[in-house]
């Protein structure tokens, strides 16, 4: 009786490793450690049986654009913001130069005419578009507790007394 070796069916090793990387990463890290699988089934790509490579690298190449995309959502998402903050951050500044070059042409007025100007005078003297700020509010006067006044704007916000107000003090001119 002749024996005949049993042939083994060729296995690639580092493709079934790399197959169960992406596989493992994909299902229990959400795509975590998927790009070490598809660097693993890339390499198993050129042993062959190529299979399990070949299932490797597709599973890989899927976990790892999982988090290409989420970086590129983290990256766009911080950079609106950061626009979005500094677009805010331009037009707070605007509004303070209003404010100051408003209070300034009323102190003017107040000296010329000799006599402290109501809020009424003072909102008349702000055209339509003066006594609107970037967001659509109207600017405000009001009297302070020691008797000055000031003009204000509630901000971004839209909201009175919070932080982002914009206020300047409008200094009563000495009345001679």
């Amino acid at each position: 009786m002749s024996t005949k070796p049993i042939k083994r069916p060729e296995t690639n090793g580092l493709g079934v490793a790399g197959f169960i990387t992406s596989l493992v990463g994909l299902i229990f890290t959400c795509g975590l450690l998927c790009p070490i699988g598809l660097l693993m089934s890339f390499f198993a790509l050129f042993s062959r049986p190529r299979g399990f490579a070949v299932a490797g690298t597709i599973i890989g190449a899927v976990g790892s654009g999982i988090w290409v995309l989420v970086g590129m959502a983290i990256i766009f998402g911080a950079e609106e913001a950061h626009e979005q903050y500094q677009d805010s951050h331009f037009a707070v500044e605007v509004v303070a130069q209003d404010l100051e070059r408003h209070g300034e042409v009323l102190e003017k007025i107040e000296r010329r005419e000799r006599r402290l100007l109501s809020f009424a005078d003072i909102r008349a003297k702000l055209s339509e578009e003066e006594a609107q700020d970037p967001w659509g509010q109207v600017i405000q006067v009001r009297a302070t507790h020691d008797g000055d006044r000031e003009i204000y704007s509630y901000g971004p916000d839209g909201k009175e007394d919070t932080e982002d107000d914009i206020v300047r003090r409008l200094e009563l001119p000495p009345l001679k």
